[in-house]
């Protein structure tokens, strides 16, 4: 491996290539979205990552506002919406790599409230998880049956966190996807997406690595959806 100061200096320029697809995607057009044939899936936008306990991240919390007028636009457009949400029991496997949070009862696995309120509507569904990849517990081309469709053209993935929920249920779909060559395209809006900050975590060039890391698997990023 190189040192660390030449380490550092060719990161530059990645780091920059990385900025400029940021800054560089596109707007999708929501009435491009079918309604028999696309799907919204929301993950972890639990009040245990937006709004109290140890994982939560005020970053998190920003993104409430635009996944919830996205939710109401689906639903609004009869288009299933599936909230992934975490849900543990208090000595779950995972809490030997992360802090306890989201556990049953605590109120941090619950939705946040701007999302509970669709609880009732017939389009939305809400997916329990016990482990950071929603992929284990909801793989959509299992659910034609609950989602009432016969094939999925667009799939839009929003929520927390982009390297590690987000990124390892967005990679597990595109794998089933190519494995089984389906022409479903997986939609990742980027003002819909974040990680937090911390220490050792730097929040926006995390976003970078990943969000680059989905694009050139495949993934579809854009700037928005309106």
């Amino acid at each position: 491996m190189k040192n660390i100061e030449a380490l550092i200096s060719d990161s530059e320029q990645m780091i920059r290539g990385y900025y400029s697809v940021y800054n560089s995607t596109d707007i999708f057009e929501f009435h491009k979205l079918e309604e028999k044939s696309s799907l919204l899936i929301v993950i972890d936008m639990n009040n245990g990552f937006a709004k109290k306990g140890s994982l939560s991240s005020p970053r998190v919390q920003h993104l409430i506002p635009k996944i919830e007028l996205l939710t109401f636009k689906c639903l609004d457009n009869n288009i299933h919406t599936v909230a992934i949400t975490d849900h543990h029991k208090d000595h779950a496997k995972e809490f030997a790599s992360y802090a306890p949070h989201c556990i049953i009862g605590s109120d941090e696995e619950k939705l946040v409230d701007e999302l509970l309120k669709f609880n009732d509507h017939s389009y939305f569904h809400t997916i329990q998880k016990n482990s950071t990849n929603g992929f284990h517990v909801f793989n959509p081309f299992d659910e034609f049956k609950l989602l009432e469709m016969e094939y999925i053209e667009n799939i839009i993935i929003t929520g927390c966190v982009t390297d590690i929920c987000v990124y390892q249920y967005a990679l597990s779909l595109l794998t089933y996807i190519n494995e089984h060559s389906l022409s479903t395209k997986v939609i990742l809006p980027i003002n819909m997406t974040d990680t937090f900050d911390a220490p050792s975590h730097d929040g926006d060039l995390i976003n970078l690595l990943y969000l680059n890391s989905l694009k050139s698997n495949g993934i579809l990023l854009v700037s928005d959806i309106i």
